[in-house]
C-alpha cells in the first residue's frame, strides 16, 4: 500500500505556485468580487464558517467557500478552512469523530483537494499547529484513494529538509517522514534530494529525524532513504531494527539495508537479544526468528534463548529452538533443556519436531540426548495428545523425528536396529488383525530395517512376521521381500510366506517374493523361482 505521505509529497509540486481559477476565458468576465453563493459573497461565508458552532450547519459554508476557492478566492479560502480546523484538538482526529464532526472534514478535504499543490504551502506554513499536522496526515489517506499527485518540487523538497533539521523534533519528524515518501514516489527527484540531504548543514539532524519518526511510527519509507544514504545513515540503525521488530518486517531486505547502511548484522544482535524480553509476544517471537539466520554468530543470545523456552507465548518457544539449533553452540547447556523440552507432551507436537530437529543438529555433542530421543520414538501415548496433535504435527512425525535423529546424535547401530526391531514387534503384538502398516513411525522402522540389507539380519525374526501379516501392504511386503533376500538362507522361515506372494497381484511384490526363495532356498527349483520372472 502506497505510504499516506507518498500521496502528500507527490501533490507538493505546485508547477508555476498557482492556484486554479475557472473561468470561461471571456474578456467579460465578472470580477471575483461579484461571485455569490446562494446569493451571499464571499465574506458572508468566511465569517459563517469560522463563527457558526455547529458542525452541521457548518458543512454549507464549507461548500461555499470550496465554489468561492475555484473562481479566485482559492487562498483565502483555504486560510479560512484552516484556521476552522483548528478548533479540533489534534486527540479528537486519533480517538474518533463523530458523525456530524467526519462529514465536515470530508467536506473540508474535498474543498482543499480541488484547490490544487499550492494548498500544500499553506499545511507547511501552518504545520507547527498539532491540529494542522494531524488534519493533513487525515487528508492524505482521503486523497489517497481519490487522487492522482503530481511530483514533489526540489524546491519543496529543500523546505522539508531544512524543516527536518530545526530544533521542534516534532516537526523534524513530520517532514523527514514527508521527505522520505517524496523522494519514494518521484524517481526523477531521487539523486538531487539525496545531493540535498548530503550537502545540507546538518545531514546528521536529519538522520536523527528520519529515526525519531519511525521510533514515532513504521513508515516503509523511510528505511528506503536511509538505504540511499549510505553510511550517512549508519546512526538510525538502532530505530530501523525496532521498528522492524515492532512493526513485524524482519525480512531478507533488512539484512540488506543494515550492510548498505555500513552496519554489520552482529551490530544489531544486543539490539535483538532485547527483543527477546519486549513485552510484546510478536517482537520476542521475531526477534527470536531472526536470531535464528545468524547461526553460531548469535551465540551472545543463548542465554536469552534458554529463557525463552518457557515463554508463555507457544510460537516464542518454538522461534526460540529453532534458534538454538541454528546457533549450535554450548551444548552442554542447550541439548539438556531441548531434551527436555521435546519430551514435555504439554508443548505443541511441531514445536517438539523442531526441538528434535535442533538436537540433531548437534550430532554426536547431542549424545546426552538419546535416552530422551528413545523414549519420544516409541511413546505411544503421544497418540492420546489430542491438543498438541491439532498443532501442525502428528504423532508420526514426532516419532519418526525423534528415529532419524538419533543415527545423528551417535547410537550405537546394534542398539538402535534392536531399538527398530523391538518397537516393529510390539506393533505386531498390539495389532494382531493388522494387514497393513498404519503406524508412521513403525513403517519408518520397517523401511530402515528394510533397507539394511544383509546387516537386517538380526531383525530377521520380526521382518519374516511382520511379513506375513501386512499381507495388504504389498509396498513394505516388497521391500523385506528384498532384505530378506541378502540375508539368504538364514531367512528360510520366510519361504512359505515368500512363495505364497509370488502369486501376488502386484508386480513388484511377486518380483521380488521370487528373488527372495531364489536367493534364501538351499536348494531351489529353477523351475518355480525363476519362470515367474519371465512370465
Amino acid at each position: 500500500m502506497v505510504s499516506r505521505f507518498a500521496i502528500l509529497s507527490t501533490l507538493l509540486l505546485g508547477l508555476g505556485g498557482l492556484w486554479p481559477v475557472h473561468t470561461s476565458g471571456r474578456a467579460d468576465e465578472p470580477a471575483k468580487v461579484a461571485f455569490r453563493y446562494d446569493g451571499k459573497p464571499f465574506e458572508y461565508w468566511r465569517t459563517y464558517v469560522l463563527t457558526e458552532l455547529k458542525p452541521q450547519r457548518r458543512i454549507e459554508g464549507v461548500r461555499a467557500l470550496a465554489a468561492f476557492g475555484l473562481h479566485g478566492y482559492a487562498p483565502e479560502a483555504t486560510a479560512a478552512l484552516l484556521r476552522m480546523l483548528e478548533r479540533y484538538q489534534p486527540e479528537v482526529f486519533s480517538q474518533g469523530l463523530d458523525e456530524s464532526e467526519v462529514l465536515e472534514i470530508d467536506e473540508v478535504v474535498h474543498a482543499l483537494a480541488g484547490f490544487g499543490p499550492p494548498v500544500f504551502d499553506a499545511l507547511l506554513e501552518r504545520a507547527k499547529r498539532p491540529s494542522i499536522r494531524t488534519f493533513t496526515e487525515r487528508f492524505v489517506r482521503a486523497y489517497e484513494t481519490t487522487h492522482q499527485g503530481t511530483f514533489l518540487s526540489r524546491s519543496t523538497f529543500d523546505r522539508l529538509v531544512k524543516m527536518a533539521e530545526g530544533d521542534d523534533d516534532v516537526l523534524a519528524q513530520f517532514a523527514a517522514r514527508l521527505a522520505a515518501s517524496a523522494m519514494v514516489a518521484n524517481p526523477h527527484l531521487k539523486q538531487a534530494a539525496l545531493k540535498t540531504v548530503l550537502t545540507s548543514k546538518q545531514p546528521d539532524r536529519f538522520v536523527q529525524a528520519l529515526s525519531h519518526a519511525l521510533d514515532a511510527e513504521y513508515d516503509s519509507d523511510i528505511p528506503v532513504l536511509l538505504e540511499a544514504l549510505g553510511p550517512r545513515a549508519k546512526p538510525a540503525v538502532p530505530a530501523l531494527v525496532r521498528a522492524w521488530l515492532k512493526s513485524g518486517l524482519v525480512t531478507g531486505d533488512c539484512r540488506r539495508i543494515l550492510q548498505n547502511v555500513g552496519s554489520s548484522p552482529q551490530a544489531i544482535l544486543p539490539l535483538l537479544v532485547s527483543g527477546l524480553k519486549a513485552d510484546s509476544a510478536y517482537t520476542r517471537q521475531l526477534a527470536a526468528g531472526y536470531l535464528e539466520d545468524f547461526g553460531p554468530g548469535a551465540k551472545v543470545a543463548v542465554p536469552t534463548r534458554l529463557c525463552c523456552l518457557k515463554d508463555s507465548d507457544a510460537d516464542v518457544r518454538e522461534a526460540a529452538v529453532k534458534a538454538l539449533g541454528k546457533i549450535g553452540a554450548e551444548p552442554r547447556r542447550v541439548v539438556p533443556a531441548l531434551a527436555l523440552y521435546a519430551t514435555d507432551m504439554t508443548q505443541t507436537r511441531a514445536s517438539r519436531v523442531s526441538a528434535v530437529a535442533a538436537i540433531a543438529a548437534f550430532g554426536p555433542q547431542a549424545k546426552s540426548a538419546i535416552p530422551a530421543l528413545t523414549r519420544i520414538a516409541t511413546n505411544e501415548a503421544d497418540d492420546k495428545d489430542v491438543s498438541s496433535a491439532l498443532n501442525g504435527a502428528t504423532v508420526h512425525d514426532l516419532r519418526i523425528a525423534a528415529l532419524r535423529a538419533l543415527p545423528r546424535v551417535g547410537v550405537r547401530r546394534g542398539a538402535f536396529i534392536h531399538l527398530l526391531t523391538q518397537m516393529t514387534q510390539d506393533w505386531l503384538d498390539s495389532n494382531p488383525d493388522a494387514n497393513w502398516v498404519c503406524d508412521g513411525a513403525v513403517a519408518w522402522a520397517i523401511d530402515y530395517l528394510s533397507g539394511l540389507g544383509a546387516d537386517a539380519r538380526p531383525a530377521t525374526p520380526v521382518l519374516i512376521a511382520a511379513f506375513r501379516q501386512i499381507t495388504m501392504d504389498p509396498g513394505h511386503q516388497a521391500a523385506i521381500a528384498r532384505a530378506l533376500a541378502q540375508v539368504g538362507p538364514p531367512a528360510q522361515a520366510a519361504l512359505p510366506a515368500l512363495r505364497t506372494a509370488r502369486k501376488a497381484t502386484d508386480a513388484g511384490l511377486r518380483k521380488a517374493a521370487a528373488l527372495a526363495v531364489d536367493k534364501i532356498d538351499p536348494q531351489p527349483n529353477r523351475a518355480t523361482t525363476v519362470m515367474p520372472l519371465v512370465r
